[in-house]
């Protein structure tokens, strides 16, 4: 069902686009683009038409036709690095007394973009990660038949009711085990951005703030240029950080979070990349910085400035300095840049 609030939303952001006559994407130098190109881990090439009708987008949102209510939820802790467990939140309402789920350990969720699943290193390097290091459960959100079509447009409007499958499943672990909603830490990479970042905003509705969300290069096309569909925002959780890798072709250019961190200017990342050829493993290099700061935090330091030119010219060296990543601080405010080589 629809809600009102949802179509008021969609209305408006598509009529202010409507009144500005020029929705599509511009890179930096002002050249407009049609479709950007995007390469899955397997090395498949998709594109995303940014050429997309208004009507279109407002009937894909509205109706969500495409939704097959997939989302699957694995549950991983040190007695199951390896071996996931299934998560059905209608049962877990009901005991159950062989659940690997630890009550007294803090809740991590991770979930992964388009062309993507729970197997893949959007969530796996992050969960083994986070394994390898801290004691706590970690929830896999997989909605891999949702974010597999071809058309992106359609999974990105379906990532407002992937965020509603996994609200559900926080709050039957919360009523479950007694999480408490300090001890929630949602993370996800693209367009899973999105979902956590709504997942979040759906929780405050039932009075359960999340301590921290993080937003993995949160996908730009459609969520920011054009600024069509509702995602991740400083109001999802007491603290969202965002890592920024791929400004202006797959991911945001401008802050969302509390904290913004723009590691080499949040465009070309040779740690991750070899060649120029393709925009998607600076895209990518987002969830593997986030996985390598559980492990080694102090060599990512950042420093607060006001744009990238001024922290390369050495404009910024006295301020403050912050965590990229795992060990940023609740505190922090801002955009944050630092450079990563190889």
């Amino acid at each position: 069902m629809v809600l009102h609030s949802d179509f008021v939303f969609a209305f408006l952001c598509i009529l202010f686009c409507v009144c500005k006559s020029n929705c599509l994407l511009r890179y930096p130098y002002g050249d407009l683009a049609e479709k950007i190109k995007f390469y899955d881990e397997k090395g498949n090439i998709h594109f995303i038409d940014l050429n997309t009708p208004l009507d279109s987008v407002l009937e894909l949102y509205l109706k969500r036709r495409y939704f097959t209510g997939s989302t699957r939820f694995w549950l991983y802790t040190r007695d199951n690095i390896n071996q996931r467990e299934e998560l059905h939140a209608r049962f877990l309402y009901r005991v159950k007394r062989n659940s690997l789920y630890r009550p007294d350990k803090p809740l991590v969720m991770v979930t992964h973009g388009w062309m993507s699943c729970g197997n893949s290193n959007a969530t796996q390097l992050i969960k083994n990660a986070y394994l390898n290091m801290q004691d706590v459960n970690v929830v896999v959100v997989d909605w891999q038949k949702d974010a597999a079509h071809e058309n992106y447009l359609e999974s990105a409007s379906l990532t407002m009711i992937v965020a509603e499958k996994v609200k559900d499943m926080v709050l039957s672990l919360a009523f479950r085990y007694q999480v408490a909603s300090r001890d929630v830490h949602l993370i996800g990479h693209s367009l899973g951005a999105h979902v956590m970042g709504l997942t979040g905003e759906k929780l405050k509705d039932h009075k359960f703030m999340v301590a921290r969300v993080t937003g993995l290069d949160p996908a730009g096309p459609f969520f920011e240029l054009p600024n069509y569909l509702p995602g991740i925002t400083s109001e999802a959780a007491s603290f969202v950080d965002v890592i920024h890798t791929d400004t202006g072709a797959l991911g945001y250019i401008t802050n969302v979070g509390h904290a913004d961190f723009y590691p080499n200017g949040g465009a070309w990342q040779p740690h991750c990349c070899d060649t120029h050829d393709t925009f998607s493993c600076e895209h990518t290099c987002a969830y593997v910085y986030f996985a390598e700061t559980i492990r080694n935090g102090s060599e990512y330091v950042s420093v607060k400035c006001d744009s990238y030119i001024s922290f390369e010219t050495g404009s910024c060296g006295d301020n403050e300095k912050q965590y990229m990543g795992f060990y940023s601080l609740p505190t922090a405010r801002g955009s944050y840049y630092l450079d990563i080589d190889k």
